[in-house]
């Protein structure tokens, strides 16, 4: 398995892990506010499985609360150091990076314990589910990874959803100096999501199946590279909108998507889309 370049300390003890990786009941919330943590940090500290619970397959986990990652923080998910396969996430919870996150080697879907299975989501995005949302975040890695009936139609909670400013109460900012390289996105809402996010590179990934949007740089994004993604069969694979600079959209495979394969919307400046 390949790993990012980040390097994992070592494991806390339980002691170590109880004093920064708490549980808020009143808010349903891990909270992780180490300096660095991992997942196997976490499985250490929470051992109550109406929060996060231990599935027969081997590195499976459902999660039943929210997972926060607190400002400052670097937090790793890895299949090669954690263990962890495959993260389910039950009802509307979700996970909110205010941090760093570095996830290598995992797939990530909602689930519905109660039918053993994903969510389905509908065509107006009305179905709550998890989600996974970045506010402030900066430097986070994703590689090797899946991501999959996540999202619904709610600010924060739209998939992948790096969704930052003007929209205060859900968080700190726009996030920057993100890396998605070799993952795949697919049956989402809107699989990623951005609102004045910059820094952002997103290549040799797949984006297929979603409902709304496959890449959406939104709302003051700028200085992006979208290359060497394969998108197909969603709404819409490609869209840049409202006072979009600076991106680079260039040797991606764009194909049978229904409105819009590559689309420059609403004041889409000094950007641009070559050999695809």
């Amino acid at each position: 398995m390949t790993s990012t370049s980040y390097q994992q300390p070592p494991f806390f003890d339980i002691e170590e892990g109880s004093r920064c990786i708490t549980y808020e009941a009143a808010e349903n919330t891990i909270t992780i506010d180490c300096d660095h943590a991992s997942f196997g940090d976490v499985i250490r500290t929470i051992h109550n499985r109406s929060i996060l619970e231990k599935l027969e397959q081997d590195g499976e986990y459902l999660l039943k609360a929210n997972l926060r990652v607190a400002d400052g923080i670097t937090f790793e998910m890895s299949s090669d150091k954690d263990g962890l396969q495959y993260l389910k996430i039950a009802g509307t919870n979700g996970i909110i990076v205010h941090g760093k996150k570095h996830i290598d080697g995992v797939k990530i879907t909602s689930w519905d314990a109660s039918s053993n299975d994903v969510v389905q989501q509908d065509r107006n995005g009305s179905v709550g589910r998890g989600y996974i949302q970045f506010d402030a975040s900066r430097g986070s890695e994703i590689t090797i990874s899946e991501f999959a009936y996540l999202g619904y139609n709610e600010l924060g909670r739209r998939g992948f959803d790096l969704h930052g400013e003007g929209a205060s109460s859900f968080g700190y900012g726009p996030s920057s100096d993100m890396i998605i390289r070799g993952s795949k996105f697919h049956h989402m809402w809107r699989a990623f999501y951005s609102t004045g996010a910059y820094n952002i590179t997103i290549d040799r990934s797949e984006f297929h199946h979603n409902l709304n949007y496959a890449v959406d740089p939104h709302s003051g994004s700028h200085d992006m590279n979208i290359t060497n993604n394969w998108v197909h069969h969603n709404s819409i694979g490609i869209i840049c909108s409202l006072n979009c600079t600076n991106m680079l959209i260039e040797g991606n495979k764009v194909e049978n998507n229904v409105r819009a394969g590559i689309f420059f919307s609403r004041n889409m400046t000094d950007s641009i889309a070559r050999n695809n």
